[in-house]
């Protein structure tokens, strides 16, 4: 387990931030500046928190009070920071090679050799130890890079956007590769990235990071379906936000905002109390014209005018002008063809009460 309790002041705000990582992939996700890789040097050893504490695998590595700060070589941690960290001048084999010379626990010359070229193998690298990075693709230095991090069995894993220069392709194989060996090892990791898709494909659980603080912890899926506040929404690409206010009605609560009367699901707020309905583009659906509504008698039902079709690929987007405001849906090409979408024609939307998230405003 990680436990780190770390603070630090800087000229523009102040990183206060609490972590505690069991053997899983927590992913540390916000904006730029928001103090996330400071976070991990930090524990890492790189930088020295003002104040705090910081325990890897039950063991203080520093803790202010007691004036323990363990060197980075000493913590057993595994770092890759942004852009690899892998040494221009030496090849896959010395790059993987060298922490195992150097590092805290000092391996014979031939059994560093041995250890480095099995992890080049698992990495399907074992033909490229000879080569340098000038050599090599970026996806081949990715590897290197994680293969000599792994090769030490660390305490823990820190990687600062690992594969956000990769194309596509390679960083899926890649995300799958840290997975594997997360579990295999199974030690507590930090990931860094400012991807989206990448936070949810990657983590166990997400950070989000804004300020210096952690404005919010949890699952993929319950970050992305409940964001804490418009922040969150914002960072998590939450998609249709609206500024409304609970009034009360005789189906239920209901937020008047501005693409209509949205029916939620039982929230415990009061009428007149001012909200943000969040809705995601994946939780909405389109209704054929003559579709019978009758089994989505708890939805809110809207009426618009698409303006906009935008193919993304996997999923096509479209957004409507509802009431005086717009409303982004998502869904497969194949339904979107089916419903043969096309702009300037009328759209129907139906939204599951379940489906509004409400932020107080």
């Amino acid at each position: 387990m990680l436990d780190a309790s770390v603070g630090m002041d800087l000229p523009d705000f102040s990183i206060e931030v609490e972590l505690v990582v069991e053997d899983e992939i927590l992913v540390l996700f916000g904006p730029s500046g928001a103090g996330k890789t400071m976070t991990i040097k930090m524990i890492a050893g790189l930088e020295r928190p003002d104040r705090g504490r910081v325990q890897i695998g039950g063991r203080t590595v520093y803790d202010d009070r007691a004036e323990v700060d363990l060197t980075p070589q000493l913590r057993n941690v595994g770092y890759v920071p942004q852009g690899s960290g892998v040494f221009p001048h030496l090849t896959a084999l010395e790059n993987v090679a060298l922490p195992l010379l150097r590092g805290r626990r000092r391996y014979p010359k031939e059994e560093a050799v041995a250890r480095s070229l099995t992890m080049l193998e698992r990495f399907g690298l074992r033909t490229r130890a000879n080569a340098r990075p000038a050599q090599m693709s970026g996806g081949e230095i990715q590897r290197v890079a994680l293969a000599r991090v792994l090769a030490t069995e660390p305490d823990a894993l820190l990687v600062d956007e690992p594969f956000a220069a990769l194309d596509a392709p390679v960083r899926s194989g890649l995300r799958r590769e840290f997975r594997e060996f997360q579990r295999e090892l199974g030690v507590p990791a930090i990931f860094i990235t400012h991807d989206i898709e990448e936070a949810a494909v990657v983590g166990d659980r997400l950070a989000i990071m804004v300020g210096g603080e952690i404005r919010q912890t949890g699952k993929p899926r319950e970050v992305l379906d409940a964001p804490a506040d418009r922040d969150v929404a914002a960072l998590v690409q939450a998609g249709n936000m609206y500024d409304g206010h609970i009034i009360a009605s005789p189906d239920g609560p209901v937020v008047e905002a501005a693409v209509g009367s949205l029916r939620v699901a039982g929230c415990g707020l009061s009428a007149g109390q001012r909200v943000t309905a969040v809705i995601r583009p994946e939780g909405i659906r389109v209704l054929r014209e003559d579709r019978d509504i009758s089994r989505f008698a708890d939805a809110t039902i809207l009426q618009g005018v698409i303006v906009e079709i935008a193919d993304h690929g996997a999923l096509t987007s479209v957004t409507a002008v509802v009431g005086s405001g717009h409303m982004t849906v998502t869904l497969s090409p194949t339904a979107a063809s089916n419903l043969q979408l096309l702009t300037g024609k009328p759209i129907r939307l139906a939204i599951p009460p379940e489906r509004i998230h409400l932020i107080l405003s």
